[in-house]
């Protein structure tokens, strides 16, 4: 569980929204990886149940370059569909694990309410650049994770949201 502080909250919908991608990009490469090796194995069953008890005969050139290309679409499918899965798997392991934690706060320039990942499991002091989707200034997300001693396994997250200064927002207007 974690818990925060200190003008940042945790935002659990953005954590499913992002564990929803991952799970779907998982179903895309488990199913790229499944699909093609069962329709390659059906022709083929097909084709030699028809030539066994209907034509007796040999194996037409055609129905090798059937058989070939179902080789080839396993092979795509499994270069596409594995590092496809491992991906997804490993991105979910962290977001269960809670490595990765969303944070939500107001930007300081704007008010307005900013969203921002942060890896909670690299260090102890996390900090994530952003960029407010109103005003467009630079923000810096400064999270510090600590673990809980009365709750073995929980966290507590808290820190800031910094607005980061340009030059042209401490020039006169006019001169740049």
């Amino acid at each position: 569980m974690l818990m925060l502080r200190e003008g940042q909250q945790v935002d659990h919908s953005q954590i499913w929204a992002l564990a929803s991608i991952w799970i779907s990009l998982f179903v895309i490469g488990a199913v790229a990886i499944a699909v093609p090796p069962v329709c390659t194995l059906n022709t083929i069953c097909q084709d030699v149940i028809h030539m066994q008890l209907i034509s007796h005969s040999s194996m037409p050139a055609s129905k090798s370059l059937t058989v070939a290309n179902g080789i080839l679409a396993i092979g795509l499918g499994s270069s596409i569909g594995y590092p496809t899965t491992v991906a997804a798997a490993r991105a979910l392991q962290g977001l269960w694990r809670k490595n990765l934690v969303a944070l939500k706060g107001s930007c300081p320039g704007c008010g307005e309410e900013v969203f921002a990942f942060v890896r909670a499991d690299e260090s102890m002091r996390p900090r994530q650049k952003t960029e407010c989707h109103v005003c467009e200034r630079p923000l810096v997300f400064h999270a510090k994770v600590e673990h809980s001693m009365s709750h073995p396994g929980n966290q507590w997250v808290h820190g800031r949201i910094y607005l980061v200064s340009r030059i042209k927002d401490l020039s006169p207007k006019g001169s740049l």
